[in-house]
């Protein structure tokens, strides 16, 4: 559950940073995930992860959680549900809905 933690943590850091490079670390073979691109991320001030539940399907780790984004002294918040795989003993995510 540490690495899940971590792992969110380190993309609201990235965000943050406006670290693009950070942001797609996360994200298995440092690929864009076409329903969620880098671009729309970077583009907030702040990004704020809450992991609500994970449940591991086969070599899966489904995580949903609360993300409340930051833009323009505004926010807003989703629930999206994360696909997280482990490779080389990182876990990195590969989709998102």
């Amino acid at each position: 559950m540490k690495k899940i933690l971590d792992l969110f943590e380190l993309r609201d850091e990235a965000v943050s940073s406006k670290n693009k490079d950070l942001f797609l670390s996360t994200q298995y073979e440092f690929k864009e995930i076409k329903s969620s691109p880098s671009k729309d991320y970077m583009e907030l001030s702040e990004l704020n992860s809450e992991v609500l539940h994970v449940v591991l399907d086969e070599n899966t780790y489904i995580v949903m959680v609360a993300e409340t984004r930051y833009k323009d002294s505004k926010s807003s918040q989703e629930y999206l549900l994360y696909y997280i795989k482990e490779s080389d003993g990182s876990l990195y995510i590969y989709n998102l809905k």
